[in-house]
Parts: C-alpha cells; structure tokens; sequence
C-alpha cells in the first residue's frame, strides 16, 4: 500500500505528517493492515558516526592514508565490532564480510548499537591509553554532529 510515517503518544500511534494521515483515511473501520516497526535513521547521527571514525582514522598508524586505506579501516572495524556475515568456506574455515550500515539495512536502534560498538574498537584498539580527558576531547571534536 504505502509507507507511512507514525508518532507514539499516550493516546497510541498516530500519523506523524498528512501523508500519513490520507493513508490512514483510506482504510475502513476494521480494515486490518500489516506493519513493520522501524525507527528511521537520524541524518545528524549518522554523521556523527562518520565523524567519529574520521577522527579514528587520523588517530592510527597501520592503514594508509588513502581512499584504500580508509576504506580498509572501515572494514576492519566493522569486523572488529563484530558487524559482519559468517559463511564457512569449503576448506573449513570461516570467512567475515562487513555488513552495510545504509539506511536500508539498518534502522536507528541498531545504528546507535553499532555506533557504541565501533567506539569499543577505537578506544580498546586505536586509542588503548586513552586517559578521561583525551576521551572527552574526542567526544567534543563531535559535539558538531
């Protein structure tokens, strides 16, 4: 049918925009319809997701700093964090592959599981004697986002 934007109050569910709300107009008084719960990603954290991981990057020595060796960190890390898909080989042995974080694959609540996650890595990791204040410095080079 369509996609449909909803708000939680008191009173339960309702439409969050008047798209929403002429959707909900067309059904009937009994009408049941299926739904799947997603929380929409949020643009501003996704970016600070990017932030973080920038600043991560810069704050390393074992990948190179080029387009290749970004996006090898990137992968890394996802690995690191666990965000990847299993499959044992025909030799036995199991091989990762990093998982998407696109909008598609991941809604707000895994998003921000996955960030927390990714900041375990780059403070265990990258960042291993990080003190208090060198954390907060960290967090507020992001406060942007």
């Amino acid at each position: 049918m369509a996609k449909i934007y909803l708000r939680k109050t008191l009173a339960g569910l309702v439409p969050d925009d008047e798209d929403s709300v002429e959707v909900i107009k067309k059904l009937s008084i009994g009408d049941v319809v299926s739904c799947d719960i997603k929380k929409p990603r949020n643009y501003r954290f996704h970016k600070k997701f990017f932030s973080m991981f920038n600043l991560a990057f810069e704050n390393q020595d074992h990948f190179a700093e080029t387009k290749l060796g970004k996006d090898q960190f990137y992968d890394w890390l996802k690995l690191k964090a666990r965000h990847a898909d299993y499959c044992k080989t025909p030799d036995g042995n199991i091989l990762a592959t990093p998982k998407s974080i696109s909008f598609a694959s991941m809604d707000e609540t895994t998003f921000q599981e996955f960030y927390e996650d990714i900041k375990d890595v780059i403070f265990e990791l990258i960042i291993p004697d990080a003190d208090p204040a060198r954390i907060h410095d960290f967090e507020q080079a992001m406060l942007g986002y």
